[in-house]
């Protein structure tokens, strides 16, 4: 399994209709896999949303609204998606915030 998430950018690749951008191995892996067309931000800050996205907790409930606030701080013990995986026998790995 790969997941791939863009926090605060534009997804700018073919797969998502950019006429303009050259991206034929992850339109080649786009069309293998899932796209995702209709996704919502919990704020429109990277943060929050990017915490929302890895514990499956809102922002209200992990009391992280800015970029400096962890969501460790606010449910110390909320599992990851990642932490999940790896729980479950996956090899995970993370590149960038994420």
């Amino acid at each position: 399994m790969l997941f791939i998430a863009i926090d605060d950018l534009r997804p700018s690749i073919g797969c998502y209709g950019d006429p303009y951008a050259k991206t034929p191995n992850i339109n080649s892996l786009a069309e293998r896999g899932l796209i995702f067309d209709r996704a919502y931000c919990q704020r429109a800050l990277c943060a929050p949303s990017r915490a929302s996205l890895m514990t499956g907790l809102r922002p209200d409930t992990i009391g992280v609204h800015d970029l400096n606030t962890s969501f460790r701080k606010g449910v110390p013990g909320a599992v990851t998606l990642p932490r999940h995986f790896k729980q479950h026998g996956y090899h995970v790995e993370g590149i960038g915030k994420i």
